[in-house]
């Protein structure tokens, strides 16, 4: 049997078992959904909102060509060309998935090529330092050490993943060749300004939709007993995988120790199918390959696990402050 037939015979039956689920267990859904939905009002919007303004603006006004210091960072560590060092600025200093939108934006402005747009998605699509420090770290953790040190091995994880990838990938930094004269013309900053919170305004929601549906997603799954054979360390851990702020929030329950705290960190650099879908949605209409960009997170959360083992006793300093 095709690919394709094993898709058309299993995805209309997970949907109808979706749905019943969703019709059996209305009150538990409900409250699934209110808890997406409150993540999203309370720490995803407000923190998220204004970077993608930022990053559609300084797209708008050619911000890249202006940042010296960031063509030489983006030359130096991912050997990339000067366009790619608005999408290393905005996925280094808001969260995903700006990273993959900025990445695949630049790609369909002709100023990254496919190999270079890739790279730059899997090594720069990272969490926020506020999500991490705060939420993950202070918030769940109870821990702000803890969520500098998570910090700190993803953020590490996500360069050594861009030096891995700039060794294997021999693609000289240059830009695709565009046509004399097909360079967009800057607009002004006021139909630029308008254009970025609208753009941002339609993102965002996008945003909020996915965390919701995961939500429930990973709801529906508990209550199915996907997760019930599992010991709890591996239960949380399948869960973030989903979802990863319901999987680093279950990793929490036992406390700041050194396996939770190890296996939170991979959660944030892979950032789970919920952030996978939501960087899919910026790769219509582009041929970006989803594939690799999931293996390439997937990686990266490896070499997160390995530094955090290797780097466990600034952590146990850390601890100690």
């Amino acid at each position: 049997m095709s690919a394709e037939k094993i898709s058309n015979f299993f995805l209309p039956l997970f949907m109808a078992l979706f749905c019943a689920f969703l019709l059996l267990n209305p009150r538990e859904v409900s409250e699934a959904a209110l808890s997406g939905a409150a993540l999203w009002k309370d720490a995803v919007f407000p923190s998220l909102f204004p970077f993608l303004v930022g990053a559609n603006l300084m797209l708008q006004l050619d911000f890249a060509r202006r940042a010296g210091f960031l063509r030489l960072l983006c030359r130096a560590l991912f050997g990339l060309p000067e366009s790619g060092a608005l999408g290393v600025f905005c996925g280094f200093t808001s969260g995903y998935p700006v990273g993959a939108k900025v990445a695949a934006d630049l790609y369909r402005e002709r100023l990254l090529t496919r190999r270079q747009a890739e790279r730059l998605m899997a090594c720069a699509n990272n969490s926020g330092a506020a999500f991490v420090t705060g939420a993950l770290g202070a918030g769940m953790f109870g821990s702000p050490a803890a969520g500098w040190f998570i910090l700190f091995i993803h953020y590490l994880g996500a360069v050594l993943l861009g030096l891995l990838l700039r060794a294997m990938d021999n693609e000289p930094p240059s830009p695709p060749r565009t046509p004399p004269g097909s360079r967009k013309k800057q607009p002004p900053f006021a139909q630029a300004f308008t254009y970025s919170v609208k753009n941002a305004v339609e993102t965002i929601l996008q945003i909020g939709g996915f965390l919701v549906l995961f939500s429930v997603a990973v709801k529906i799954l508990r209550l199915a007993g996907a997760f019930r054979a599992m010991p709890p360390f591996a239960a949380a851990i399948a869960t973030g995988l989903v979802e990863v702020t319901s999987g680093c929030a279950a990793l929490s329950a036992g406390g700041a120790n050194k396996p939770a705290i190890i296996a939170a960190a991979a959660l944030v650099s892979f950032g789970g199918l919920s952030v996978c879908a939501q960087s899919a949605n910026f790769l219509r209409d582009t041929d970006l390959s989803l594939g690799r960009y999931v293996f390439r997170k997937a990686l990266h959360a490896v070499i997160t696990a390995l530094l955090g083992l290797l780097l466990e006793p600034l952590w146990a300093g850390a601890r100690r402050l």
